[in-house]
């Protein structure tokens, strides 16, 4: 219904799907036309896997919170926490997104791509330029060891908007 909304009313620049939870293969080539971005939950299957296999229908649970698949089939692609509906974590996200089954894992840089977007274009990686104000993550170890370990413990401070948000000053 989604899709035919979005096709009806013509997308724009900006339009994306939040929590694309159920999206059957065949509808991946209609999305990748409409250039509509998808904001996924890929810790979900893992966080909740015991209540979608007696909750969703079997014929769905394959199509559960896409992620490669997505991406392979050239749709815009990000993710989310969605706390505090699931874990607020987005390094727990992001390992989920790498050891998913079904053949919807991705590559670990990939995973963190998921949550470096642009505010208003989710699937594109922001770039820090000189001037701009930070939103980013300073690390106690380098980004390949990070990604090796995805765990929060490797993250020194957190900035937003140029502030320190974590740990506090």
């Amino acid at each position: 219904m989604t899709l035919l909304a979005l096709e009806e009313a013509g997308p724009v620049e900006g339009d994306r799907i939040e929590h694309g939870s159920v999206i059957p293969a065949e509808t991946l080539p209609w999305l990748a036309r409409l250039g509509v971005t998808v904001v996924t939950q890929p810790h979900f299957p893992v966080e909740r896997g015991r209540e979608y296999a007696t909750d969703v229908d079997p014929a769905d649970q394959a199509h559960l919170y896409r992620c490669r698949s997505l991406a392979e089939a050239g749709i815009p692609l990000a993710a989310g926490t969605d706390a505090p509906y699931g874990s607020a974590d987005p390094w727990a996200v992001m390992r989920a997104a790498v050891e998913r089954s079904g053949g919807e894992a991705v590559a670990r840089r990939a995973a963190l791509d998921l949550f470096v977007g642009e505010p208003q274009h989710a699937y594109r990686v922001r770039r820090l330029a000189v001037g701009s104000v930070a939103d980013l993550f300073l690390l106690h170890v380098p980004l390949k060891e990070a990604l090796d370990l995805m765990s929060a413990d490797v993250v020194r401070a957190t900035f937003v908007g140029g502030r320190r948000i974590t740990p506090p000053d």
